[in-house]
């Protein structure tokens, strides 16, 4: 009985797949930044105008090696982990989605970044908002990964220039299959709808109704 519980477990050691987290390529170096009361530990690499890629909640910026293996081929991509998450501190306080966007402007400000494009999945897709929210002058595109509410016209930004904003929905990614890598910015499976929004309290991170002129168009120009 014993060498049959045996066999058995070694049968399913061999046979139950493992996946292992794809590193990020070599060009990419690790920073901790000391910013707005804690210590964030970021991703950088590549060249040309910025990408900031945003994990979601339980994860960290691991998530994003192969979509970082892409567009570091043309982009500057920062991949942080966010404040009490992977490898970043893990203080008592400043959860608020506000007080994680000022961290991400601290990252930004201490790499001498000024404005870039976003993406963000998950719970990355509040402290997106809230970024936007505040630092709106500073997002030229965002992409909005697995978005938690129904519709994109819960969404409401500040006038600050922030005229594109991508909706990718969970079957256009499969988050949870982490060998595949989600697509491009630049793909034409995902849709744009440009806004034309009144002004929310930019100090809230919770999205509030919007107008939105919706037509579906490749984020691609």
């Amino acid at each position: 009985m014993l060498r049959i519980l045996a066999t058995t477990i070694v049968v399913l050691a061999f046979s139950t797949p493992v996946f292992a987290i794809e590193p990020f390529p070599a060009s990419f170096k690790t920073q901790e930044i000391a910013t707005n009361g804690t210590i964030l530990h970021a991703r950088v690499g590549g060249s040309g105008p910025a990408v900031v890629l945003l994990h979601g909640f339980g994860d960290t910026g691991d998530m994003w090696a192969p979509l970082a293996r892409i567009l570091v081929q043309h982009h500057t991509v920062i991949v942080p982990d966010l404040r009490g998450m992977g490898l970043s501190s893990h203080p008592d306080d400043g959860y608020t989605k506000v007080a994680q966007a000022r961290d991400l402007a601290g990252i930004l400000d201490k790499l001498h970044v000024t404005d870039v494009e976003l993406v963000t999945h998950d719970i990355g897709n509040m402290v997106g908002y809230a970024f936007a929210a505040q630092y709106g002058a500073r997002v030229s595109k965002w992409v909005v990964m697995d978005h938690q509410t129904k519709t994109a016209k819960s969404f409401s930004l500040p006038d600050t220039g922030l005229a594109e904003v991508t909706f990718v929905p969970r079957s256009a990614h499969a988050p949870e299959a982490r060998s595949t890598p989600p697509p491009s910015p630049t793909s034409s499976s995902w849709s744009t709808r440009r806004h034309t929004c009144s002004s929310p309290d930019p100090t809230s991170s919770r999205p509030s109704r919007a107008r939105t002129s919706s037509s579906r168009n490749s984020v691609a120009r």
